[in-house]
């Protein structure tokens, strides 16, 4: 029984942790730009070995600080390079919205951090496919409820018509891209620790930025220039 109990209070702290990482993420990736998005997520290598000593009680990675000043630094100078007064009026600032969905974004790291706690403390309670499985059951019911709230039943009727012209690449994304994507990171997690996945996650913002411009062809200001 007692086992069984902790399994549910794992699971139930997994299933809030992701779905709250997820409806920021996509609520912030919906106000600002896709390489401010990743600027703040390249605060990960701070935030993720504080909360993983924090909570776990974990010694920090050697040369932590080392890697999180140059992290942040890099976060400065592309900041810095779409912020207004550097741009100029003829390209895209920061305006009131972006800053709001940088600062969502922020609380999005957070929980994401958090959820990647529970992915470690997780081994040998959850599988990684009973996470997974948790995870997108939590995210279809928390979206299908938001969406029956704000659209009523009409978009049922829009999802599904929409479904069947995007079928094949929702299935390549959604079951395939993303399935592949969750297995290896909590494979990593759980060998490596949250906080030392985390001084990997700057990498994202090189990946964002070349993402952002060549496939969404939004603007990317070279700070050199």
């Amino acid at each position: 029984m007692a086992k069984l109990m902790k399994k549910i209070k794992v699971a139930s702290l997994w299933g809030l942790f992701s779905t709250l990482r997820a409806t920021m993420n996509m609520w912030s990736c919906a106000m600002t730009l896709a390489y401010n998005i990743a600027v703040i997520n390249a605060l990960t290598p701070l935030i993720a070995p504080i909360l993983e000593r924090a909570i776990l009680g974990t010694e920090l990675p050697p040369k932590i600080f080392t890697v999180v000043s140059v992290s942040v630094l890099g976060c400065v100078i592309i900041g810095y390079a779409q912020s207004p007064s550097f741009v100029g009026e003829s390209t895209h600032g920061l305006s009131k919205e972006d800053a709001l969905g940088v600062s969502i974004q922020f609380i999005s790291v957070i929980f994401s951090n958090l959820a990647r706690i529970v992915m470690k403390t997780s081994d040998g309670i959850l599988s990684k496919s009973e996470l997974i499985q948790i995870q997108n059951f939590c995210s279809i019911a928390f979206t299908g409820i938001i969406g029956l709230a704000t659209l009523g039943p009409a978009m049922w009727v829009q999802q599904f018509n929409l479904l069947e012209s995007v079928l094949l690449p929702f299935l390549f994304l959604g079951i395939g891209i993303f399935t592949l994507a969750a297995y290896f990171q909590m494979e990593s997690v759980r060998a490596m620790g949250p906080g030392v996945y985390g001084t990997l996650s700057s990498i994202r913002v090189l990946v964002a930025v070349a993402g952002s411009y060549v496939l969404m062809q939004e603007p990317v200001q070279n700070w050199l220039e």
